[in-house]
């Protein structure tokens, strides 16, 4: 009798870690796709933004109220979509 109440919950806990092995891919799989959309979704933003560079000139500073005098770095000091560092993924 033991040993079947044994099995049974072997069987029952192999069934708990295959649960959880699944549950554990499927987060794995949407923080990576929740990543790459953030990603993207802040490309886009830097893209949107940029056209919005002729209007950043220091002389509009006064004007706009504003009271930063550190200079807004050129595109040519933003590394290149290739030479970014990947999100940080820790899991």
């Amino acid at each position: 009798m033991a040993l079947r109440a044994a099995k049974a919950e072997q069987k029952t806990a192999g069934g708990n870690a295959a649960t959880e092995h699944d549950t554990l891919v499927a987060a794995r799989r949407d923080l990576e796709r929740g990543a790459d959309a953030l990603v993207a979704a802040i490309s886009e933003l830097f893209a949107q933004a940029a056209v919005f560079a002729p209007y950043a000139d220091g002389d509009l500073r006064p004007l706009l109220g504003v009271t930063e005098t550190t200079p807004w770095p050129g595109a040519s000091q933003w590394p290149a979509p290739s030479r970014r560092p990947p999100p940080s993924r820790t899991w």
